[in-house]
């Protein structure tokens, strides 16, 4: 209660810069660009971003960052940066006619100078296999005191969730946004996910003398929770360590960011010979790389069906998640390509049925694919750019 007072006495603070937003004239030319919550320079806006750089340069185009390694970086490599609060955030965030974000415009920039006359457009960060915005009624139940919310949204009408484009993979995702988000149906653009076009475009690359595997569950708990698991699981490091020795194999685990190892866990991973913790900021960036995917309910797998490569899905705690965590939109069975695991037992005895039947789920693969991806030609960023020159 305290941080959400907190948080609205610095709303007090900037309401004359919020309603001044409204009159200051917008320049179409002007593009603010941010992603997870100003701290990453990743995903759909990293792709756009860099593409109007190099497709229009009468556009300027700003990447806003609450991350100074970040702002430093991309200073180094020739491209406008600024953090969000400072005096060029507020003043490009006062000009901009397109503000581009993957979380949030209230997140991702600065969401006191951003008015309701900058078109803001919602790129996402994930093909939704779970519910969103409105339609996920535990996530609804968990944000910030009601009242603060109501009061918030009575002085700063204009921080809502809306947008005048969100962009998405294929069909059945637009109706997930326009149910999710409460949108205009025409407002929601199949465009296909532009960080997904270096993946495709480089989709034979795969360069290793060794099978690598990526583990990557979905996001649990509270930012900053835990993951750990559970003892039926049987995580015996020495028996998986013994199993990817023998087999020339190599496991990568790649945790949610806003989720840390267990004690427990991290020393176990850290003492295997053939596994090591998968530390980058941009996960997308490198699943090319790898030959098999493990994952639960996490939307990763939905980029990862591109590759048309092997996944083995691993929701040990479906019934404790879909309680307790987030609701899902489709019938999980129905949507998942490949065996289901329970423990790791049963992922070591997956993986060597794989290795023996290469294309044992290959058709379910494909047929899954074609349902969230209806382009398949690396040029999302493309189509990304020409529906928002059209806003």
């Amino acid at each position: 209660m305290i941080k959400e007072i907190l948080k609205f006495i610095i709303f007090l603070i900037n309401m004359p810069i919020y309603w001044i937003s409204s009159l200051i004239p917008k320049n179409s030319n002007v593009w603010v660009f941010g992603a997870w919550y100003g701290q990453k320079y990743s995903d759909n806006s990293k792709a756009v971003f860099e593409f109007v750089n190099k497709k229009n340069k009468n556009i300027k185009a700003i990447w806003l960052s609450k991350n100074k390694k970040v702002i430093k970086k991309l200073r180094q490599l020739g491209y406008k940066a600024h953090y969000p609060y400072g005096i060029f955030g507020y003043l490009y965030c006062l000009r901009a006619g397109k503000c581009i974000v993957s979380s949030s415009f209230i997140t991702d920039v600065n969401k006191f100078a951003i008015s309701k006359n900058t078109k803001k457009i919602l790129l996402w960060h994930g093909v939704p296999i779970k519910k969103v915005g409105k339609s996920d009624k535990i996530e609804k139940n968990m944000g910030s005191n009601v009242l603060i919310k109501k009061i918030k949204y009575t002085l700063f009408p204009n921080l809502r969730e809306e947008y005048d484009m969100i962009t998405v993979t294929s069909k059945i995702s637009k109706e997930v946004f326009v149910k999710g988000f409460d949108i205009d149906r025409h407002r929601v653009k199949i465009t296909g996910y532009p960080r997904n076009d270096m993946l495709i475009k480089n989709i034979g690359y795969n360069n290793k003398d060794r099978f690598e595997i990526l583990y990557a569950p979905t996001f649990r708990g509270d930012v900053g929770s835990e993951f750990k698991f559970p003892p039926e699981v049987n995580f015996n490091q020495h028996k998986i360590d013994e199993y990817l020795e023998k087999n020339n194999m190599f496991l990568y685990v790649r945790l949610h960011y806003a989720n840390k190892f267990s004690e427990e866990l991290l020393k176990s991973i850290t003492q295997m010979k053939n596994a090591s913790i998968f530390d980058c900021c941009n996960i997308n960036e490198h699943l090319g790389r790898f030959d098999l995917l493990i994952t639960d309910y996490s939307g990763i797998y939905i980029d990862y069906l591109l590759l048309g490569r092997p996944i083995i899905f691993f929701p040990f705690d479906y019934k404790e998640y879909i309680r307790n965590e987030r609701e899902l939109v489709y019938e999980y069975d129905k949507i998942t390509p490949g065996p289901k695991a329970y423990s790791w037992d049963d992922i070591l005895k997956h993986i060597d049925e794989l290795i023996r039947k290469p294309s044992l789920y290959k058709k379910d693969i494909i047929k899954v694919r074609n349902i969230f991806h209806k382009y398949i030609d690396g040029k999302s960023s493309c189509r990304v750019y020409y529906e928002i020159m059209k806003l």
